[in-house]
């Protein structure tokens, strides 16, 4: 093991855990006989009736879930700030990178002892200080959702009275009067959730403006390390516009993952407008330079000299997931016809007959990674949730049944893999959704879907860090 902290892993622990609390504690369970309730007011739990989560199992795990969050937040905002030359500058509510940046370095060596008989941060020492665009926005979307989940601000009318309920002093502290007004820099110091999320979110998202974005040219550049860097790469320029719409929402109340009712009213807030702003200066720039003559996305870009070489995969469903964001946030047709134009280029030019999914060329094989993965699954989800066809449309690819095939068959041959041990997930969990042990069966798949049996496998379930895709012979 690295023992070394990189705030974008950390980001992703981050998300995991609040897409999960936020399920496990979006409703309430009748403590009687466990079944799940709708929560009707924040204090339904107090009736004696009632109880946190949506049963006594999602409640327990949501709890401990929401504890996690709240060490690590906790943590980064007291000893992962760098100004450059020192490390635990504490972050504060009144934050503004014009009075010197506060940032979280790109790699932190960490040296562990023991403490309470279990291990805890010992000594750190920052290898690379540099801020990246993708630690930045891969931590800004966690941290939005956090903001959400928590969020007590009185202005917001459209919270889910079950997550007030969890931050209400029991079993978490509630934030303090003055931090739930609307003005997030008059905010005291506290250890609650929300507190500590408003002040992580505040400055991450300054950040991401004042040190990413370059304003001549209208978008962000993936490095500060000191001074503001000029390479553009495409994939993190495209997934920040969904950190960014993620955050806009968080801000104006407006639902975001689970963590806020389906309608209501935004709350129209200066960083909410400020996001809005980004995200359409950057889904242009992405327009007017990082589509080549062939259609599709460029790998990245320099400011002064042009687009750079290259065209993978990745790079193409990350800008349809980015556009399609873009377009959800602004309502700008423009981004979304871009989108639906773009796949279909990605359609014509990189779906590879041969093996029934994507290539980067066809007819050679194909190395994806997580990140390739990830944008994959994320650009086909918007494609059949967002860009599908519509009335008046007729485009067969872009039909809901072909986008769901495409889907699946993906599935199958990258994630899952033909056979066992060939697909990119290296093991599945035992039980209802995994794999049920047959006793005196020596088979390792019972459900035939070409990944082995956790207790089978040797390696815990992940995926693997790169995985070669092509044609069978």
């Amino acid at each position: 093991m690295d023992k070394s902290f990189n705030p974008g892993a950390a980001a992703g622990i981050m998300l995991k855990d609040v897409m999960w609390a936020q399920d496990f504690m979006g409703g309430m369970h009748t403590i009687a006989d466990d079944l799940e309730v709708e929560a009707e007011s924040a204090v339904m739990d107090q009736d004696g009736i009632h109880a946190l989560g949506v049963s006594t199992a999602d409640g327990f795990n949501g709890v401990i879930l929401t504890e996690m969050i709240n060490d690590r937040l906790v943590t980064l905002r007291d000893q992962f700030g760098y100004d450059g030359k020192m490390l635990g500058v504490k972050l504060t509510a009144s934050y503004n990178p014009a009075n010197g940046p506060i940032w979280f370095p790109r790699k932190v060596a960490v040296t562990e002892k023991t403490e309470n008989t279990v291990k805890a941060i010992g000594s750190l020492k920052v290898i690379d200080g540099a801020s990246t665009l993708r630690d930045t926005w891969l931590m800004l979307w966690p941290l939005a959702e956090i903001y959400a989940y928590s969020d007590q601000r009185t202005v917001n009318t459209n919270q889910n009275p079950a997550f007030l309920a969890v931050f209400d002093g029991a079993p978490f502290a509630a934030a303090a009067d003055l931090n739930k007004d609307n003005d997030p820099m008059n905010d005291v110091a506290s250890d609650d959730v929300f507190s500590a999320a408003s002040v992580l979110t505040n400055a991450t998202f300054k950040n991401l403006d004042a040190l990413h974005f370059n304003k001549e040219a209208g978008t962000l550049v993936d490095l500060y390390d000191g001074k503001q860097g000029a390479i553009v790469t495409t994939y993190d320029a495209a997934y920040a516009l969904q950190a960014l719409n993620i955050f806009q929402r968080s801000q104006d109340a407006l639902a975001v993952g689970y963590a806020s009712a389906d309608a209501g009213e935004s709350l129209d807030t200066a960083r909410g407008k400020r996001a809005l702003e980004l995200i359409k200066a950057q889904a242009d720039f992405i327009l007017k330079n990082l589509i080549a003559d062939n259609g599709l996305a460029v790998d990245g870009f320099e400011i002064g000299k042009g687009a750079q070489a290259g065209q993978s995969l990745g790079t193409q469903f990350a800008v349809v997931h980015g556009l399609t964001s873009a377009f959800l946030a602004t309502k700008d047709e423009a981004y979304k016809e871009a989108a639906r134009k773009l796949f279909l280029t990605i359609e014509a030019k990189m779906y590879d007959k041969a093996i029934g999914t994507y290539a980067a060329v066809p007819g050679q094989p194909t190395e994806h990674t997580p990140y390739t993965a990830a944008a994959i699954s994320a650009g086909l989800r918007s494609a059949m949730l967002i860009l599908r066809n519509s009335e008046g449309e007729s485009e067969p690819l872009l039909d809901l049944a072909s986008l769901t095939g495409r889907y699946e068959s993906w599935f199958r041959t990258v994630i899952n893999g033909r056979n066992v041990n060939e697909g990119m997930q290296l093991s599945e969990w035992l039980g209802d959704s995994g794999e049920n042990v047959v006793a005196g069966s020596e088979d390792i798949d019972t459900d035939a879907d070409g990944v082995p049996q956790v207790v089978q496998a040797g390696t815990a379930m992940v995926m693997a860090g790169k995985v070669k895709v092509s044609a069978v012979k």
